[in-house]
């Protein structure tokens, strides 16, 4: 008898094991309601949530303080809630960027913490301009964008930048657009009665051009004289040079022009440039 009723345990144990469980506190509707046919486990309540583990992560490519490894078969989907608010942003060895975002849950996706945070905030952006003017002569050379931080936002450092040079980081799709005032003539004491300048510009990542170039050109009628925009010295119109990237490594860009011309020697001016770099969905 005794054997009967331990056999009869083992085997409702064993099926209790396998079975479908509901964790509920009495409200929700209907209140007796079975699990969903699609669910291991499920909570109900109206008046209550799950709380995660409170984990004080360092960085997103770095599966401690948790224990065993996050390269094992059975890491992916482990969720924790993140306490660190300096969380810093790391690449994986899937060369995938995984952006930190502060306190809030990640999830392992077998190669890095994935923020639930980015859902909301995962646009970043760069706006920059240069107040001032660059004279330049040939091909290849690289523009100046820099100087004031007209904005900026980029948690994760998916974005930096220099005077004349923006770096991205893999794993994330951006748009690039570079756009000068105008591209003007600087007769340096030319005695002709006007003068003209263009040039064309784009993109570069190293030596490689991509994207769409730009163009900028003017007419000035008194080249003797010192050309501004707030003088009425310089017409002319200007297209900006755009490119959308998502790098497989971290990459630097720049403007390079790749055509100009002037009617007299003296060199071309492009006047307040201006950057924009925005992360895409």
């Amino acid at each position: 008898m005794t054997k009967f009723i331990f056999l009869c345990f083992l085997v409702t144990a064993t099926l209790g094991a396998n079975a479908q469980q509901k964790i509920k506190d009495g409200t929700g509707t209907p209140a007796t309601s079975l699990p969903a046919a699609g669910s291991i486990l499920e909570v109900q309540s109206t008046q209550g949530g799950i709380r995660f583990p409170q984990v004080a992560l360092t960085s997103t490519i770095v599966w401690a303080p948790l224990l065993g490894s996050g390269a094992a078969a059975t890491s992916p989907g482990m969720t924790v809630y993140n306490t660190t608010a300096g969380i810093t942003s790391g690449t994986g060895t899937n060369s995938t960027l995984y952006p930190a975002y502060g306190i809030g849950e990640y999830y392992w996706d077998g190669f890095g913490w994935v923020s639930k945070n980015a859902a909301v905030t995962k646009t970043e952006f760069l706006q920059t301009s240069f107040s001032g003017t660059q004279i330049f002569s040939g091909i290849g050379t690289a523009l100046t964008f820099g100087g004031t931080t007209d904005g900026y936002y980029s948690p994760s450092n998916s974005i930096t930048y220099t005077a004349n040079s923006v770096t991205l980081q893999p794993g994330r799709t951006y748009q690039l657009e570079y756009a000068p005032l105008q591209a003007f003539y600087y007769p340096n004491g030319s005695s002709s009665n006007q003068g003209y300048a263009y040039a064309i510009y784009q993109w570069f990542a190293g030596a490689t051009a991509i994207g769409q170039w730009g163009f900028t050109g003017s007419l000035q009628q008194n080249p003797n004289v010192t050309p501004t925009i707030t003088t009425g010295q310089v017409d002319g119109f200007r297209s900006c040079a755009k490119a959308i990237v998502r790098p497989a490594v971290a990459t630097t860009y720049s403007v390079k022009t790749i055509a100009y011309s002037e009617s007299a020697t003296g060199g071309i001016r492009i006047s307040t440039p201006s950057l924009t770099v925005i992360t895409l969905p």
